[in-house]
């Protein structure tokens, strides 16, 4: 995609250059007094030598195409978007024979063909282009005082510098803020690109994207993040650059809206990015894709001493309010939430555990889940480390209860032991299955079915495991009734006091 975007930032500048009078176009052939033959294809990454960095930056130049003055060092994409725009001027010559019609920024055996088909040196000695010197052997004369016929685009005249009228101050409107586009200044009706490297019509970033904030501001892997701000709809991926805008990474949205985009933090950043403060934008729809501004996000790469937690199983996999839920894995004694995103990564809800060891994660279904979020989410947790290090996740359907779930109100007697009857009060019973014992932290420990159901009362008696397996304590007693996946009631205690 910055192909396509740097082809249309170089046919901007093309335009730019043949259209302006500010922008004299000088010669372009070994006439001038300079040459060079280029022998190595150039890129974006590859390592540029002195010489090929200063004759590019003459060339370009030349075809005003690179600000006079300025040196090119290193192959970024302001030169490549220059080398595109070069690429568009000679089309005929370097796209069309390959069947291209964008430039690619990228000096081939096509380009480097009409480098040196306009600048080629006729020895097989490169002269060495010292920056604002001639090289050795020729001499320099000034453009105002003996004018070389420019070669100038078809359609088009070429003017000396020296009778170029300076344009009306009002030409020109300042673009604070911006990197420097054109010289940090554009001509009325234009505006500077969203990289400050070339001026486009007012008009060009209507529909651009626009970040105001991103939730949360940090995370690992597996971590579901969402921006926000305006134009957002056609986002099609987000970017993450680190220092020097160097490009580290992108992931696709897992949701869309006029003014959020959902993601999560999986692909390369399962391991191959490291942590450290990223630049995030999003690519918008538009001619080649229109990049928003970007907003700052800190990564947290898992380590050997806060490994991500991993899930492997999840009992039961559907619930209700107040059901007990048991997460199975490796790396979760330092879990400290469980958390619950929709379809489209969307963040529903936490719930804070009641019980966590290195293999497993114990909540009950509460909070908002006990009325009003019906469906089938995605389950994670959230371990320790700098800004919590998130599992892989799991699918679990929660059932809303209906207004016939079971409500416990008291319980007679509230301690026995092996064989004593127990009879709960309450309302909404008469659908009850089975009771249920919970340990400390939520832990199932027995259930038991009821002899005698009603309305309002359930009775059982504490038999089976009550014979010998369960120990003595105080449990907390619920009862589970009819629905999807079974409505579960809110708990009482109960002591038992097991045979001595």
């Amino acid at each position: 995609m910055k192909k396509y975007i740097i082809s249309i930032m170089a046919l901007l500048v093309v335009m730019s250059a043949v259209s302006l009078a500010t922008a004299p176009v000088q010669a372009q052939t070994a006439s001038s007094g300079f040459c060079y033959t280029f022998t190595r294809n150039l890129g974006v990454g590859r390592t540029l030598n002195t010489q090929d960095a200063q004759a590019l930056t003459t060339v370009l130049t030349n075809a005003g195409l690179w600000t006079s003055g300025t040196s090119i060092t290193t192959f970024d994409d302001s030169v490549a978007s220059a080398v595109s725009g070069f690429q568009q001027k000679y089309a005929a010559q370097i796209l069309t024979p390959n069947g291209l019609s964008y430039g690619t920024g990228y000096v081939g055996a096509a380009t480097r063909a009409q480098l040196n088909s306009m600048y080629g040196c006729s020895t097989t000695t490169q002269p060495v282009v010292q920056s604002a010197q001639c090289p050795a052997g020729f001499t320099c004369t000034p453009i105002n005082a003996t004018p070389v016929a420019p070669v100038c685009p078809p359609g088009y005249t070429c003017t000396p510098a020296s009778a170029q009228s300076t344009p009306p101050s009002s030409y020109y409107t300042s673009n604070p803020g911006m990197a420097g586009g054109r010289g940090g200044n554009c001509p009325v009706g234009q505006q500077s690109s969203l990289d400050g490297l070339s001026c486009v019509s007012d008009n060009y970033y209507q529909s651009a994207p626009v970040i105001t904030s991103i939730s949360p501001t940090q995370g690992s892997s597996n971590t579901t993040v969402t921006i926000y701000g305006s134009n957002l709809s056609g986002v099609s991926s987000v970017e993450f650059y680190a220092a020097g805008s160097q490009f580290a990474a992108s992931v696709v949205p897992s949701s869309v809206t006029s003014n959020s985009v959902t993601f999560t933090l999986g692909g390369a950043f399962g391991g191959m990015v490291s942590s450290g403060l990223y630049q995030v934008g999003v690519v918008g729809s538009g001619a080649g894709g229109i990049n928003s501004n970007r907003i700052g996000f800190t990564f947290n790469a898992p380590t050997a001493s806060s490994p991500a937690p991993v899930i492997t199983s999840i009992s039961p996999t559907q619930g209700t309010s107040n059901s007990t839920v048991t997460i199975y894995g490796s790396n979760l004694s330092g879990v400290s939430s469980i958390e619950f995103y929709t379809s489209g990564g969307q963040f529903a809800g936490s719930i804070v555990p009641s019980s966590v060891s290195a293999t497993n994660v114990i909540f009950t279904l509460s909070g908002a889940f006990a009325y009003n979020v019906a469906g089938t989410y995605q389950v994670g947790v959230v371990g320790n480390g700098p800004g919590g290090i998130n599992s892989n996740r799991l699918n679990f359907t929660v059932n809303v209860p209906s207004t016939s779930a079971p409500v416990i109100t008291s319980i007679s007697p509230t301690q026995g032991s092996s064989n004593t009857t127990v009879t709960i009060y309450g309302s909404n019973l008469s659908g009850v299955s089975s009771v249920e014992f919970y340990a400390a932290g939520s832990q199932f420990a027995a259930s038991v079915v009821p002899s005698s159901v009603t309305s309002n009362s359930v009775t059982f008696t504490l038999g089976g495991a009550f014979g010998g397996m369960v120990s003595s304590g105080l449990y907390q007693v619920g009862v589970v009734g009819s629905g999807a996946g079974g409505i579960n009631s809110n708990r009482i205690g109960f002591t038992f006091n097991a045979p001595q």
